[in-house]
């Protein structure tokens, strides 16, 4: 009777060992230095003496913010922030509805449109560093062939930012393509025929099939294309989000086919 309530007790604790792994590898490796960089901040820290820092108060964010660049590099990120999340995700939203309604050769399209996101990012960024090259790149090589100048993709101000946008959403609309495809296939066969047999025009029986089925993983996908540049590749599922849009989803669908059918 004792050795069945240990081993009852030990059971118990099993769960929390679980919880406790990805809690300490989170606290070990980003929480502490998010904390210490916070810290260092209210220091006159240098890199050359990263232990002699004395505490100055809000000095160093003062001067942050008097200096011009910057508000200009502020500018710059919350430009590019937008974009990539923007065009990622309305990119990747056409790209799962495209190829949710089954054609011939629909797998061979489906693994090239996955390719940005299945490339490791240190591949991705050798392939478009070559492809930018200004002597030998193939960007630039087509741009001959067209009768137009050789291009300083990487170089110039003008075209920096937009070779940057373009490489962040070749690697982000993969992802949020994947997330919303899981998130059309899970929708119940049942529900499509129940749409096609009332009669349904194919815009609104996309607009009442999709809506509830989509809202869990849309918040995920948007989520993962804001931190798809992260070194750490911060990619993760919304699946109980998911889960409760699907159980809504199937509950109203019968109400939602008469309204439309009526």
């Amino acid at each position: 009777m004792i050795a069945t309530n240990q081993k009852t007790r030990f059971l118990g604790l099993v769960p929390y060992a679980f919880v406790a792994a990805p809690l300490i590898y989170l606290g070990v490796f980003m929480f502490w230095p998010l904390m210490r960089q916070i810290l260092t901040s209210f220091t006159d820290t240098r890199l050359t003496r990263p232990t002699e820092g004395a505490y100055i108060g809000l000095q160093n964010y003062v001067t942050l913010l008097n200096d011009p660049q910057f508000y200009t590099t502020l500018r710059v990120t919350i430009v590019y922030t937008l974009a990539t999340v923007l065009l990622g995700v309305t990119l990747g939203v056409i790209s799962a509805l495209a190829i949710d309604r089954p054609f011939r050769g629909r797998s061979l399209v489906r693994a090239i449109l996955l390719f940005g996101w299945a490339v490791p990012n240190v591949a991705a960024v050798l392939i478009w560093l070559w492809m930018f090259n200004g002597p030998s790149g193939v960007l630039n090589d087509v741009a001959l062939a067209m009768g137009l100048d050789r291009i300083e993709w990487l170089t110039s101000v003008q075209m920096a930012f937009p070779s940057l946008l373009v490489v962040t959403v070749w690697q982000v609309t993969p992802f949020v393509m994947l997330v919303i495809l899981a998130a059309l296939q899970s929708v119940p066969g049942e529900v499509r025929e129940a749409a096609r047999i009332d009669g349904a025009e194919p815009f609104l029986r996309a607009a009442a099939e999709y809506p509830d089925g989509l809202r869990g993983r849309a918040g995920g996908a948007l989520s993962d294309a804001r931190c798809a540049r992260r070194a750490d590749g911060c990619f993760g599922n919304d699946r109980t989000g998911c889960r409760i849009g699907r159980a809504r989803h199937e509950m109203r669908g019968g109400a939602r086919w008469r309204r439309l059918g009526g």
